[in-house]
């Protein structure tokens, strides 16, 4: 697409995902909403910021992050017994399967520019990569060769994240906790909940955060 065409697409887009919002809220606790984002910063469709209500995939991708390294650590605890290792095992490959699909969304939509965290340790630092590459695709016309090149890097650093957890979960667990867990994308890790009360396969609760300005 051309830069005009890019432009329309990405707020056609923008606006699917602001009418579906609260439905996708089910699926990830920490999708993050923010009102009024960065309107004196450049956005990437021509003009300033993002009006209204809308999930920001960068603080929803961060926040599956920190919850990421939250059960990480409770996996690699000493203390933590089978049941919590083998719980903290599946919400870790939640947050895992979260991330990919508020940052693979990213590039369609309506955004400002990448704003560095405070990644310094070897997760964030491997979030970072994926996340500084799918921005720069955020900033060029759809479909462009820079647009893939860009995606191409940003696959291939969540590759690295992927294998990054993984080697941490399995190191951690036993072999009966493994199977109980599952796999990376396997059923133990899925399911929306559809009210607070009643608990998703693992009792994953949901919330939808807001954050205004």
């Amino acid at each position: 697409m051309v830069e005009a065409q890019s432009f329309e697409y990405r707020q056609a887009y923008q606006s699917i995902l602001r009418d579906k919002q609260w439905y996708l809220s089910l699926f990830d606790r920490n999708l993050t909403v923010v009102h009024d984002h960065g309107m004196t910063d450049n956005n990437n469709v021509g003009g300033k910021g993002i009006a209204g209500d809308h999930d920001h995939h960068d603080f929803s991708a961060r926040s599956n992050v920190e919850a990421l390294r939250a059960s990480l650590a409770r996996i690699e605890d000493p203390a933590a017994s089978g049941l919590s290792k083998v719980f903290h095992a599946a919400r870790a490959h939640k947050d895992l399967t979260d991330i990919i699909l508020h940052l693979a969304t990213a590039p369609q939509t309506k955004s400002t520019p990448y704003q560095e965290g405070n990644d310094v340790d070897e997760l964030g630092l491997q979030f970072a990569k994926v996340m500084r590459s799918y921005k720069a695709a955020q900033f060029n016309p759809v479909n462009s060769p820079d647009y893939a090149r860009n995606l191409h890097a940003a696959l291939a650093a969540y590759d690295d994240l992927v294998l990054h957890v993984q080697m941490r979960v399995t190191k951690h667990l036993s072999g009966w906790q493994r199977v109980v867990a599952g796999r990376w994308l396997g059923w133990q890790s899925f399911g929306p909940d559809l009210d607070d009360a009643i608990p998703g396969p693992l009792g994953r609760n949901t919330q939808l955060a807001k954050k205004g300005n």
